[in-house]
């Protein structure tokens, strides 16, 4: 059975599990309050909220719901149940997978899934259960989320079919991406080009590679070069570059020159001349910032050129939205964090300081402290990103702890008891968990005793019990969604 995740965090604990959103989630999507188990007889049920079990534990394997749906196996076979546990697809199926709807956009994603015959041949069906496409000798369909066409793959070659089974692009074609802003590209004869939906060549396939289109614009390779081009085939600027243009909203890419970067608009003016080192801790956060080094001075900048911050005296480690942790070499390598206005947060020291994300994604500052006065005591400091002290404890470890700054707790594990517990931000215990293993979500603890798995609430108390194999569901942790594991891994 296919592998389905999003994005999921490493958690460095033995196991990692859901968070269960607040809000009401429309059955027709997410069931984020359902939980996916696996009993001690190795058969998987579903279980609400409350622990109630809703769906049997009859199945030799399932997967979480999502969209209505929930692929199952009983001995070799997967079929598809919904949510009151009647076959949408009887388990008469080689193997069933979900397509990978989830990275889209559309609200109405999700309404497709692919299933292998007994006999091998592979079908297209609805969530209503109903086969609306099936080609002899397809080995492969992917769903294009565009124009509901699918991409199938027979003979090594590729082609774009409808729901109803008509030939959008015969199958000739040695590749071809998904459209974007109406156009795909694809490859044929070693060289690429572009078509439409209606299967027209709009450009020629005469180029040594070439992207997406992305804000009207799309970079095309010829001899080791990249030019930028529009939909017309017009180059919009007579600069080439060795890497490919990226641009954004705002009309800006970076650019190469050697082992030198800068930025250019979509006229192709310069922005920023080509005259930086792309920082080794060149890291995107949101996908909005890079850090520069021009042999001077260190900058964090926006796609636009524009310098959120510069320094000539520190160098950058990592930064968030809201800080930055610097290494200070003038000053025997000390760190320190700083916001964008140069304000001091925490300031300069010998300790491991470290930007860490709460169970919702918003940036805490960690300072670990060393004691040698007691063998394996830490003192950690958590701030916020005013630089205010938010929490002061000992004997914890920062791959133990899990914040929630919203409720105001964290999640610890004495290194000295080796007992979890929650802490306020004054350091005091709110509540004494006695479990092998504990994870720290919005709405909910995931706990373990002697390898059972269950779940229970900021007051400890017990709302599924430990008594199951494992426990699955879709949720959002540490600003990343995926389905997380109540047996140490991440499906």
């Amino acid at each position: 059975m296919k592998k389905l995740f999003l994005m999921i965090l490493i958690i460095l604990l033995t196991f990692s599990l859901i968070s269960c959103k607040g809000e009401t989630i429309d059955k027709d999507h997410f069931t984020w309050k359902w939980f996916l188990a696996m009993n001690q007889e190795d058969k998987y049920g579903f279980l609400d909220e409350t622990g109630k079990e809703v769906i049997p534990f009859i199945y030799d394997e399932a997967e979480p719901f999502y969209y209505g749906h929930a692929i199952v196996r009983i001995d070799d076979l997967y079929g598809v149940i919904d949510f009151d546990g009647e076959y949408i697809l009887e388990p008469n199926y080689r193997s069933i997978d979900d397509f990978n709807a989830l990275f889209t956009d559309r609200p109405e994603t999700g309404e497709y899934f692919k299933a292998r015959e007994t006999d091998g041949t592979l079908s297209v069906f609805n969530t209503n259960g109903k086969n609306i496409l099936s080609i002899d000798g397809v080995v492969n369909y992917e769903w294009l989320d565009y124009e509901d066409l699918f991409r199938f793959t027979e003979d090594g070659l590729y082609g774009i079919v409808d729901t109803s089974g008509k030939y959008v692009l015969d199958c000739i074609y040695e590749g071809i991406s998904p459209f974007s802003e109406g156009l795909a590209v694809f490859k044929k004869e070693d060289k690429y080009g572009y078509v439409n939906v209606s299967g027209e060549i709009i450009i020629e396939n005469t180029y040594d590679d070439a992207t997406d289109f992305k804000n009207g614009i799309a970079s095309v390779k010829t001899d080791e070069l990249w030019s930028a081009i529009n939909q017309e085939e017009e180059v919009l600027f007579d600069q080439q570059f060795p890497i490919y243009f990226n641009f954004n909203e705002e009309g800006n890419s970076i650019i190469q020159e050697k082992a030198l970067y800068g930025i250019i608009d979509s006229e192709g003016n310069i922005v920023l001349e080509p005259i930086n080192i792309l920082s080794s801790t060149f890291a995107y956060y949101d996908l909005d910032k890079y850090t520069f080094y021009d042999g001077e001075h260190t900058k964090i900048m926006n796609p636009s050129g524009l310098i959120k911050y510069q320094t000539d005296q520190y160098s950058i480690t990592n930064f968030s939205d809201e800080v930055i942790l610097v290494n200070d070499s003038g000053n025997d390598f000390q760190n320190m964090v700083i916001n964008y206005e140069g304000e001091v947060i925490v300031p300069l020291c010998y300790n491991k300081l470290v930007i860490v994300p709460d169970v919702y994604g918003n940036s805490l500052i960690y300072e670990e402290i060393s004691s040698p006065d007691i063998d394996g005591t830490v003192v950690v400091n958590v701030y916020n990103v005013l630089g205010e002290l938010v929490c002061n404890s000992q004997t914890i470890s920062r791959r133990e702890m899990f914040y929630n700054y919203e409720k105001e707790v964290i999640l610890i594990k004495s290194l000295t008891t080796r007992n979890y517990a929650l802490i306020d931000y004054d350091g005091d215990i709110k509540v004494e968990l006695d479990f092998d293993t504990a994870v720290l979500c919005p709405d909910y603890i995931h706990v373990s005793n002697e390898g059972l798995y269950g779940i229970c609430d900021y007051q400890g108390n017990i709302i599924v019990a430990l008594e199951y194999e494992s426990i699955f569901s879709y949720g959002i942790l540490y600003g990343y969604a995926g389905i997380f594991s109540g047996t140490g891994t991440s499906s």
